[in-house]
């Protein structure tokens, strides 16, 4: 004879099915605790670039190199996009190098990508964050945007399929301080 679920089991699953509707906006709120609600979208990290018109090489080396499709099996962590205007101010050889070398684009993506999800809120409350890579990045504050490796922030807490972007004026290159 098959037990039934008691109700119990129902409250819990009906108390929970509200907050799955929260990985669905791409966008983080406030809740009505006062606590930060973080909302995932279904984009890949690709996607979300592409609709950007400043971080166009990132997307493309990306695509080109093969690596969209294991950077779309990444689940919870935050990428610091340099926009294109600071790959342009790269060394030729380092932009040809991103572009045609799969190994060098992923080196100077997990320069720039931490574990888990941090959001400007929580940036503003720690004093660094660390690579993925062991760099250890030193956020601050200028003109009231925050900064990483006192590169700004431009564009912050873009939301995809389990990962959060940040869109920052510099980019680290292991072994190179630009």
């Amino acid at each position: 004879m098959r037990k039934k679920p008691s109700p119990i089991v129902f409250l819990v699953v009906l108390s929970i099915l509200p907050s799955f509707s929260l990985f669905a906006a791409g966008r983080q709120e406030k809740t009505s605790r006062g606590e930060s609600a973080v909302h995932f979208t279904s984009k890949s990290l690709v996607k979300i670039l592409e609709e950007r018109n400043d971080v166009t090489f990132i997307a493309s080396a990306l695509r080109q190199s093969g690596l969209a499709k294991q950077m779309a099996e990444l689940d919870g962590y935050t990428l610091f996009v340099p926009t294109d205007d600071v790959i342009a101010r790269l060394p030729e050889r380092a932009r040809k190098a991103l572009s045609s070398d799969p190994q060098a684009l992923l080196d100077v993506l997990t320069a720039q990508m931490v574990k888990g999800i941090v959001t400007v809120e929580e940036l503003r409350k720690r004093p660094s964050v660390e690579t993925l890579s062991g760099i250890r990045l030193q956020v601050g504050s200028r003109n009231g945007r925050i900064t990483i490796a006192d590169s700004d922030l431009i564009s912050e807490d873009l939301f995809g399929n389990g990962f959060l972007v940040h869109v920052v004026t510099g980019i680290i290159v292991p072994g190179i301080k630009l």
